[in-house]
């Protein structure tokens, strides 16, 4: 038998595919230790990586904290001097400006004789201002603890008419200077204050008219909560002049006990009790006129009851308030300024009827309206009585936030046997002014106002100055400001 051989391409191809077996096994052992090396990088590369991101939020974080602490230390400087600078506080008020009347002189304004108040818009014929400083003695450690708290309150004024540049013609004055203090853990809620003040005073803002004013030196306790009832208010509260200078004893003294019940709850609203007594110690003394006169002993009492709401009606926004009064004798005129003396000051008298409020329409629409009566005696023994009655509006019309125009209407009717003077006083101001806000009650303002009045003859020669003395009516003409804070 004869073995034929094989032809080369035949014995390629075997070699070939008896090799490929052992070729695909190299193949594959080499791409595994490649696709080990390249794990191994990778987690090398991934070690890193997080070292490095753990290294930089570890600083992140000391950083964070640093910037934490610097911030916490900051807020507390902060939070410090805030209440630092809260225990400090700046007040005041203030209306300036000028007017002619229609003669062509310095306006003067016009009022009844008699008339406890004048209508004031278009009608205040002086600079006027106060300044409030106060102090609030704060414990950092203890907020809601006592509190200490002292202020003062300067004024100053000056006529129109008495307007020198160099300022010679200004009055400045003291008006209150007193510290108070409260909420001790014996007496929570309860104030306790000495010194002179403004107190707790009864105000109608379009005659700036105080129908029951106590200012003056002394001291007290208020906001004592009595049962449900509400909080009672004590102060013994002086009063002297130096036209009165009494021999052996010094200048007179009005010695007046104050003692008041509010907040009290009552039908349609809240209620305020009043009562008082006064003591004057008389004596004699010198006039102007070098004769000696005497000053009698003399004392009174006064009592009232206001009323009051937050709203007006109960119809609109608002508020109201109506008071009724009566005093007598040193009482008689709701003070505690020294009367002049006459020997039946004992039996002077006053009976007094308020209402006052403010009516908010609609948010660009409000009126103010006002009424007083009050019939008084000063206790002479002739031509003591007076009596006025008034009554008077201020509607106020904003067209937007910073636009508005003020009208304000009044009417005076006084019978003044002192004066010897009966009739009617009627006044109306047209008031254009430029607003901080629609607020009614917004401050400051600018305005331009015309004022007209006229009264009937038997009130010729007491209103309106020299400029109207023999006149029956009148009208001025100006600029005023008038801001609080």
């Amino acid at each position: 038998m004869t073995i034929k051989p094989l032809c080369l391409p035949c014995v390629i191809i075997f070699c070939l595919l008896a090799l490929t077996p052992a070729l695909a096994e190299t193949d594959k052992d080499a791409e595994i230790t490649r696709l080990r090396q390249e794990l191994e990088e990778v987690k090398a590369q991934y070690a890193a990586s997080m070292k490095t991101m753990e290294e930089r939020l570890s600083a992140l974080e000391e950083k964070t904290t640093r910037n934490e602490e610097k911030t916490d230390a900051v807020k507390k400087v902060v939070d410090k001097t805030e209440k630092l600078a809260s225990g400090f506080e700046f007040g005041g008020y203030l209306r300036s400006g000028f007017g002619v009347n229609s003669q062509g002189g310095v306006m003067e304004p016009f009022q009844a004789p008699g008339a406890g108040a004048k209508y004031r818009l278009g009608n205040e014929a002086e600079v006027y201002g106060e300044l409030v400083l106060a102090k609030n003695w704060l414990n950092f450690d203890d907020l809601d603890g006592p509190f200490f708290r002292t202020q003062v309150r300067m004024s100053f004024s000056n006529s129109y008419y008495n307007s020198e540049t160099d300022g010679t013609a200004d009055v400045f004055a003291i008006r209150e200077a007193y510290a108070e203090m409260g909420n001790f853990d014996w007496s929570p809620g309860v104030k306790f204050w000495v010194g002179q003040r403004f107190y707790r005073r009864k105000h109608i803002y379009i005659n700036d008219y105080y129908w029951l004013d106590m200012s003056g030196f002394g001291g007290g306790v208020e906001d004592i909560p009595v049962w449900s009832l509400g909080k009672l208010a004590l102060a013994y509260l002086g009063g002297s002049t130096d036209r009165y200078r009494f021999k052996n004893i010094g200048y007179v003294s009005k010695n007046t006990i104050d003692i008041r019940l509010y907040d009290v709850n009552v039908p349609l609203g809240k209620g305020m009790f009043w009562l008082s007594g006064s003591l004057v110690k008389g004596g004699t003394y010198t006039d102007s006129n070098d004769i000696t006169r005497g000053y009698p002993d003399a004392n009174g009492f006064g009592a009232g009851f206001s009323h009051s709401r937050d709203d007006f009606l109960g119809l609109t926004d608002g508020y109201q308030e109506i008071s009724v009064q009566y005093g007598r004798g040193t009482s008689a005129d709701f003070t505690t300024n020294v009367q002049d003396p006459t020997q039946g000051l004992a039996d002077a008298w006053n009976f007094q009827v308020t209402a006052s409020g403010l009516a908010q329409i609609t948010e660009q629409f409000a009126v103010m309206p006002v009424f007083i009566f009050e019939h008084r005696d000063n206790g002479a023994s002739w031509r003591s009585e007076t009596m006025w009655i008034s009554g008077g509006l201020r509607p106020i019309w904003h067209f937007n936030k910073h636009f508005a125009v003020s009208l304000e209407g009044g009417l005076d009717w006084v019978a003044s046997e002192p004066y010897n003077a009966y009739g009617t006083l009627y006044k109306i101001s047209l008031a254009p002014e430029l607003t901080i806000s629609e607020d009614i009650m917004g401050r400051p303002v600018l305005r331009a106002f015309a004022t007209y009045a006229g009264w009937t003859d038997g009130l010729k020669r007491h209103v309106g100055g020299s400029a109207f003395r023999n006149c029956l009516d009148g009208a001025s003409f100006g600029l005023q400001m008038e801001a609080w804070w």
